[in-house]
């Protein structure tokens, strides 16, 4: 998922997490209310507002799939999938650990590597279900013949720095960025529709034409929910516990 993704300021944001009237839902004096209260009510409208970037993004991705398959280039897909693959693994690292320490109201070593394992885990468990896991499953509905490849486990040491790097530049950049623009959030989401799809077709749905519509919804379903949970909705999950925590101290 890419960095600026995390914060994005929307109408159901600003509503939601400003009880101050303050322009920054970012400032100090709105961590206690990250996230809001009903939780659930809050990340279906999430959901809902990322929808029309998913869809957008499968389309186009969808359209690329077709030029690959018009000029008969389709014995690639699975080596440009470790392109996309590794680049969205990079960006979900730098989302949830940005907005985690950009949400985090304290600086230390404990709060640091509280972040690490949640861009950690964010990238590689959120990312890895977008990619791989959905769209395998998705697939074996229609193609028994789906194969299982999971990059984490086959080439570690081409995957691992990928999420270092996101990690330490979602550090870096949640001094930087306060406010997400909807180029950036769907050049991420589409980064991620083309590493989901490449994977969907390039590991045994070669004949997708066929099944266009299954193909469009598993990749939208792919990349929606864990996509917008890695996001936003997971690091802010960990805040909100971390006030929790200390207020019973």
């Amino acid at each position: 998922m890419f960095f600026l993704n995390g914060f994005q300021i929307n109408s159901i944001c600003i509503n939601t997490m400003n009880d101050n009237k303050c322009s920054d839902p970012f400032c100090s004096h709105h961590h206690g209310d990250a996230p809001p209260k009903g939780r659930f009510l809050w990340i279906l409208k999430e959901l809902l507002s990322h929808l029309p970037f998913s869809i957008t993004s499968a389309i186009v991705g969808i359209l690329i799939m077709v030029a690959f398959t018009v000029f008969d280039k389709m014995q690639y897909l699975d080596s440009i999938f470790h392109i996309f693959y590794p680049t969205h693994l990079l960006f979900g690292a730098m989302a949830p650990t940005a907005m985690f320490w950009r949400l985090s109201h304290k600086r230390n070593i404990p709060h640091a590597i509280y972040a690490v394992i949640i861009g950690f885990t964010g990238s590689v468990i959120l990312c890895s279900i977008s990619n791989i896991v959905l769209p395998y499953l998705g697939g074996r509905l229609f193609i028994p013949e789906m194969r299982w490849h999971f990059c984490l486990t086959e080439h570690p040491v081409v995957i691992l720095p990928f999420v270092a790097i996101g990690i330490i530049l979602g550090f870096w950049s949640q001094a930087l960025v306060r406010y997400n623009t909807r180029l950036a959030h769907s050049a991420h989401v589409l980064v991620s529709t083309m590493a989901t799809l490449l994977y969907l077709i390039g590991f045994g749905m070669s004949g997708w034409l066929a099944h266009i519509w299954i193909v469009l919804l598993i990749t939208v379903f792919s990349v929606l929910i864990p996509c917008c949970l890695g996001d936003i909705v997971y690091p802010m999950l960990f805040v909100r516990r971390q006030k929790e925590n200390e207020a019973d101290i």
